[in-house]
C-alpha cells in the first residue's frame, strides 16, 4: 500500500489526536446529583477526580472510538492507494517490448540459442499465461530495434501478440531502448479515457527483455526470468575501431588500423587478417588479457600494398558467440593522387593544414598567393584566409573566411551529425576567436555558435563548397582529432572515390548523401556502389560476451504518466470513519441514558 498525500494525512492525524486527548484531559465536571444513598459516593468522588483539568486520561470504550475515527478519516486524506495486477482490475493493458539490438544475436546456451530467441520464448510464454488468466487483456508488442517499431500494430489478444513477438528479427546495430519508452509514453498518453470508474486508473504492465545496462533512475527495473552465462561459451571479441591509409610515400602501401575489444574469461590469442577477393593480403597475432572486470583490448596494424581500388575485408580468425562483429569492410579508394591547390595570403599556407591535406587525400599540395591562376588539372581548391573566387567552378574549402568577432573564445554549441562531411566529428573541445559565415539562399548551416553559423555547405552548378569561419591559428583545433576527421570526410565528399582514406559505414548510421541506414552488416549495394557495412561497436561487443543472469527488465512504472494497475481506498477509509462515529454516538447516547 502506497499514499497519494502522505502529509496531508499524517498531519490532520496528528493534529486529531492531539485534540481528542486534550478533550479529555480538559473535560468539565458533571453537575450534582442527589442520589438516595451514600454507597455510590465513593463512586462520585472516583468519577470528579477523574474530571479535574489536567489529570491522568482514564481508559474509555468512548476515547477509543474517537482515536480510531481520527485515525481511519486522516488515512483517506493521505489517499491510500493499492498496487493491483490486470486480474484485480478487470482487464488492462500488457504492453511487451522486445530488444532487437545487435548483441541478442549472441548464443546463449550450448544448444545454440541466441539471446532473442530466448527472450521470445520467455515473451510468448508471458503473454500466454496472462491471457488465459484475463481474456479482456489487451497486448501491444515493441521491437526496439535502431528505432521503436509497433510490430503488433494494435492492441489485441495474446495469440496476436505472441505471433508478432514470434516475427521479430534482430538487427546488427544497438538498439534505442529509449525511443521504445517514448513509444510507450505516446501510446499511453493517447489512449487515456474517462470511462473507468475514476479510483480506478487504467493497467498499463510493460514487460522489456534486454540484454542492455540500464543505470540508475532508468525506467527499467530487473525481474529475474532467464539464466545463461556468456562466458560459458567463450565470451566474445569484436573489431570495435578501425581505419585506413594509403601511405604519403607509397602511393600503393596501405595501413589498416584495428582495434579489438570484448568480455572474454581468461587470456585469448587472435589473428587479425585482411583479405581482398579471398587473398590474404596480410596478417597478425594479437594477445588480449582480461582485465578485473573481464573486458579486454588491444590495438594492431596491417600492412599491404593494393594498387587499385577495393574492398578489403578485416576479420577476427576466431569463432565466439557473436559473429557479426569479427568482420569489418574497408573501402580502399584509387591510388591515383589528388591534386590539391591551397590559396594563401602571400602564398605562405598554414603548414598543419598544409599537413592534413597531404595525409587525406595521399596527394599533392601547392601553395599559391591570392590572385594567382589555378592549375587547370586541381581536383581541390583550399582557401586560407581567402575569399572564394565564384568564377572557379571547383570543390573548395574555405578556411578562415568568417565576419570578426568580439575576439573572445568560442565554441560549437550545435553541428548536423548525420551530414556525411560531420559524421564522428565531435566539436565539443573545439575553442576558436568568435566570428561567424554568412547564410545565402541554398546553403546549409552545418555548426553554429551563439551568434550564427561556423560551418557551412553551399553548392553552385552542381559543384561543392565548404566553409569554416575561424582560421586555424586562431583555434586550438591543430590538436583536435575532429580536425583531420572533418577533412578528410570533407574530401571523400567533395571528391567521392579519391580520399587517400579508407572508408568504413557502420550499421545503424545514415551513409551516402540520402541518408540511407542498413542494420545488417555484409555487402550491399547503395546508390549504385557496392559497400559493406560494419558493427563497430564497443558496447555491443563487450555486452554480447558478458555474463547475464535473470536480467530481463520489467518496468511495472515508468515516467511519463506510466504505470501499473492502482486502486485509490480513500473512499474505504472514510466509510470505516463515518461508521465508527455513528458507532460512537450510539454508545455515547446509551450511557447518558444509563446513566
Amino acid at each position: 500500500m502506497s499514499f497519494l498525500n502522505p502529509i496531508a494525512g499524517l498531519i490532520a492525524g496528528s493534529i486529531g489526536s492531539a485534540l481528542v486527548v486534550l478533550f479529555w484531559m480538559l473535560k468539565l465536571r458533571r453537575r450534582p446529583v442527589r442520589v438516595s444513598s451514600t454507597l455510590l459516593w465513593k463512586k462520585s468522588i472516583r468519577d470528579l477526580e477523574g474530571n479535574v483539568p489536567w489529570q491522568r486520561v482514564r481508559p474509555s470504550v468512548l476515547l477509543f472510538l474517537q482515536l480510531l475515527a481520527v485515525i481511519l478519516l486522516s488515512l483517506a486524506i493521505a489517499r491510500p492507494t493499492q498496487e493491483a495486477g490486470i486480474d484485480q482490475l478487470g482487464g488492462g493493458e500488457v504492453v511487451v517490448v522486445i530488444d532487437a539490438g545487435a548483441s541478442m544475436n549472441a548464443i546463449a546456451d550450448v544448444d545454440g540459442k541466441t539471446r532473442l530467441e530466448i527472450a521470445q520464448r520467455d515473451a510468448a510464454e508471458l503473454v500466454r499465461s496472462i491471457g488465459s488468466r484475463s481474456p479482456s487483456t489487451e497486448f501491444r508488442v515493441i521491437r526496439a530495434g535502431t528505432t521503436a517499431q509497433l510490430v503488433s500494430g494494435s492492441a489485441g489478444s495474446w495469440r496476436r501478440a505472441r505471433a508478432a513477438i514470434e516475427s521479430i528479427q534482430a538487427s546488427d546495430a544497438p538498439s534505442d531502448l529509449d525511443a521504445a519508452v517514448e513509444l510507450i509514453a505516446s501510446i499511453r498518453d493517447g489512449e487515456q479515457t474517462a470511462e473507468r470508474a475514476p479510483e480506478i486508473e487504467r493497467s498499463v504492465q510493460v514487460f522489456a527483455f534486454t540484454d542492455g545496462d540500464v543505470s540508475d533512475g532508468s525506467v527499467f527495473v530487473q525481474r529475474p526470468s532467464t539464466d545463461f552465462d556468456a562466458r560459458d561459451l567463450r565470451g566474445n571479441l569484436g573489431i570495435v575501431l578501425t581505419g585506413a591509409q594509403r601511405d604519403q610515400t607509397d602511393a600503393v602501401g596501405c595501413r589498416v588500423f584495428v582495434t579489438v575489444a570484448g568480455a572474454i574469461p581468461s587470456t585469448v590469442g587472435v589473428r587479425i587478417e585482411a583479405r581482398v577477393g579471398g587473398s590474404v593480403l596480410a596478417s597478425k597475432a594479437i594477445e588480449l588479457v582480461p582485465d578485473e572486470q573481464g573486458i579486454a583490448e588491444s590495438a594492431a596494424t596491417l600492412a599491404f600494398r593494393l594498387d587499385r581500388a577495393a574492398v578489403v575485408e578485416v576479420n577476427i580468425a576466431r569463432s565466439d558467440v557473436l559473429a557479426s562483429d569479427n568482420t569489418v569492410w574497408v573501402m580502399m579508394p584509387d591510388p591515383s593522387p589528388v591534386v590539391t591547390t591551397v590559396v594563401a595570403p602571400d602564398g605562405v599556407a598554414d603548414p598543419l593544414l598544409v599537413d592534413v591535406l597531404s595525409a587525406v587525400t595521399n596527394g599533392v599540395v601547392a601553395v599559391v598567393g591570392e590572385g594567382k591562376s589555378v592549375a587547370s588539372g586541381t581536383g581541390l581548391l583550399v582557401y586560407d584566409r581567402v575569399e572564394r573566387d565564384p568564377r572557379v567552378q571547383l570543390p573548395t574549402i574555405e578556411i578562415g573566411v568568417g565576419r570578426d568577432g568580439d575576439g573572445t573564445l568560442d565554441r560549437v554549441l550545435s553541428w548536423d551529425r548525420s551530414h556525411p562531411v560531420m559524421q564522428d566529428v565531435d566539436l565539443s573541445g573545439l575553442r576558436f576567436a568568435s566570428g561567424v559565415l554568412g547564410v545565402g539562399d541554398g546553403e546549409s548551416v552545418l555548426g553554429s555558435n551563439r551568434d550564427g553559423a561556423v560551418f557551412v555547405e553551399s553548392a553552385q552548378q552542381g559543384v561543392r563548397h565548404l566553409a569554416v569561419a575561424f582560421a586555424l591559428e586562431d583555434s586550438n583545433w591543430g590538436v583536435q582529432v575532429s580536425m583531420p576527421m572533418y577533412f578528410a570526410n570533407a574530401v571523400r565528399y567533395l571528391l567521392p572515390g579519391t580520399s587517400g582514406s579508407g572508408t568504413v559505414y557502420t550499421a545503424g548510421l545514415p551513409i551516402g548523401e540520402r541518408g540511407v541506414v542498413i542494420d545488417r552488416v555484409g555487402m550491399t549495394t547503395i546508390e549504385d556502389q557496392e559497400v559493406g557495412v560494419s558493427l563497430l561497436n564497443r558496447s555491443v561487443s563487450i555486452r554480447a560476451g558478458e555474463t547475464m543472469r535473470g536480467d530481463w527488465r520489467d518496468a511495472g512504472v515508468l515516467g511519463g504518466g506510466m504505470h501499473s494497475g492502482r486502486v485509490e481506498l480513500w473512499r474505504w477509509f472514510l466509510l470505516a470513519g463515518l461508521i465508527v462515529l455513528t458507532i460512537e454516538w450510539c454508545f455515547d447516547m446509551l450511557r447518558r441514558r444509563v446513566l
